[in-house]
């Protein structure tokens, strides 16, 4: 059975978005040296703490869904979430006693942190290492790329024989 997704409309600002540590590193202190730091474990999930600004109507609906379908946080939920690729839809585990909630005139202002899976660990180590080789070879500049290409297919390579431009 698939997740409940959270209701249209409510999405978390991007200016009160935050992320923690995934940890499962640990450090074993040395006598008169750097301390020692290992790999406990890989992947884990990640803290993201996030506030949704909700209007009168989508905080009724926001508290159905709460108390009603995830039962106070206690059941995952899908929401869009940006762990590093952009927002994607991400199985949402609430923190225990991290629900607050304050409200203004106009608005209810609902903060919770989350644990998400972040999006890199859908890639294996070596598509991430050939992501960042095209990144440290000068790759990271995308539009450059994107007009290079725009300019090969429609200028250098005119395949149709049908001039696009001056």
């Amino acid at each position: 059975m698939a997740n409940p997704q959270i209701p249209r409309g409510m999405c978390p600002l991007i200016s009160a978005y935050s992320g923690g540590d995934i940890g499962g590193v640990m450090e074993t202190p040395v006598e008169g040296g750097s301390p020692r730091t290992a790999l406990e474990y890989d992947g884990g999930v990640q803290p993201f703490t996030v506030t949704l600004p909700l209007t009168p109507e989508k905080y009724h609906i926001w508290t159905l869904f709460y108390h009603r379908i995830i039962k106070k946080g206690s059941k995952p939920f899908d929401m869009m979430i940006d762990s590093g690729d952009g927002a994607e839809l991400h199985t949402c585990f609430m923190v225990v006693k991290s629900y607050s909630m304050v409200r203004n005139q106009q608005h209810s202002f609902v903060t919770f942190t989350v644990n998400v899976q972040p999006s890199a660990y859908k890639r294996s180590i070596e598509d991430a290492q050939a992501e960042i080789d095209l990144w440290n070879d000068g790759l990271s500049n995308y539009g450059a790329l994107f007009a290079g290409l725009d300019k090969y297919i429609n200028h250098d390579v005119n395949v149709l024989g049908v001039i696009s431009g001056p």
